[in-house]
């Protein structure tokens, strides 16, 4: 609309101009219509030069509202895909999250323990925390787009619009933050439970060699019976002090599938290794008994 006005315009002044024109073969004072003349063309060249800067604003204000646009819309797809990947993570109930349906059916191809499966998230986690950290500058930006439209003009739905979007991404951001610090202390008390697994059944090995040894042993004096049963009298002395580290680790388990309540294969994985150490030291004890 502005420019075809501006194209009557130039019409009109063309026409005021050859009037004048005329005029001044027949006026007798010319100078007088020549100065009007000149004043309305000085006139109509500084109103042509606002309507082009105005243009020029509006263009960059039609600009900056299609790149709003474009990137409000990219950034909601964004926080959508981002808060449903960190559901999937971190699935109500538990620390660990049950695994998507793709993932569990990785897991079950290469036959992955539970333990394995339940720390392939800390990766997945820790990757969306770099990528939401990244896409910060992009809100950023965000912000900017609506600072320099509100600028031009008051436009309280844009306003709103990227107040909204930056408030879901602080709360996705600080969500990933405080999962990731929960996922690093789950990592240690799995890694301590793991450990103390381990050593206990590494000992509860070691302890049946040596009772084999005991039970093998030849004797064919007073003296050397009287040493082998104390040391078998120290073995199982050892035996049941093992008990209370053994219940340390049963302890670490049960409280880490507590905490994973939501987890029924990793609950399942610990169940089985504690009633394996349970079952292997019962023997153990019993070998012991046997032997003395």
């Amino acid at each position: 609309e502005i420019s075809d006005s501006m194209y009557e315009g130039e019409n009109r002044l063309a026409s005021v101009m050859e009037a004048g024109d005329r005029v001044l073969r027949t006026c007798d004072n010319p100078d007088s219509v020549r100065r009007q003349m000149d004043e309305m063309r000085a006139d109509w060249s500084q109103l042509s030069k606002q309507v082009q800067q105005a243009l020029t604003g509006l263009d960059k204000a039609a600009t900056k509202l299609a790149e709003f646009g474009d990137l409000s819309g990219r950034l909601s797809g964004w926080l959508d895909d981002s808060e449903r990947t960190l559901g999937q993570l971190t699935g109500s109930g538990q620390r660990f999250g049950e695994p998507t349906p793709e993932k569990r059916e990785q897991y079950d191809r290469f036959k992955l323990p539970a333990s394995v499966r339940m720390f392939s998230n800390k990766f997945r986690l820790k990757s969306l925390k770099n990528e939401v950290d990244r896409t910060e500058g992009d809100f950023d930006e965000l912000q900017q787009l609506s600072d320099d439209l509100q600028a031009i003009g008051k436009q309280p739905d844009l306003d709103r619009q990227c107040k909204d979007l930056r408030y879901r991404y602080n709360q996705l951001k600080r969500s990933v933050g405080l999962k990731v610090e929960e996922l690093g202390r789950a990592q240690q008390e799995q890694q301590a439970y793991q450990d103390g697994l381990q050593d206990c059944e590494k000992w509860i090995l070691q302890a049946s060699f040596r009772l084999m040894e005991q039970s093998c042993g030849q004797v064919p004096s007073l003296d050397e019976a009287q040493r082998a049963a104390d040391a078998h009298a120290a073995a199982c002395r050892e035996i049941e002090e093992q008990r209370k580290v053994l219940d340390s680790v049963v302890r670490m388990g049960r409280k880490l599938a507590e905490d994973n309540n939501g987890n029924a294969e990793l609950r399942q994985e610990i169940d089985g290794q504690l009633k394996t150490l349970e079952e292997n030291y019962a023997n153990l004890k019993e070998t012991a008994e046997n032997i003395k």
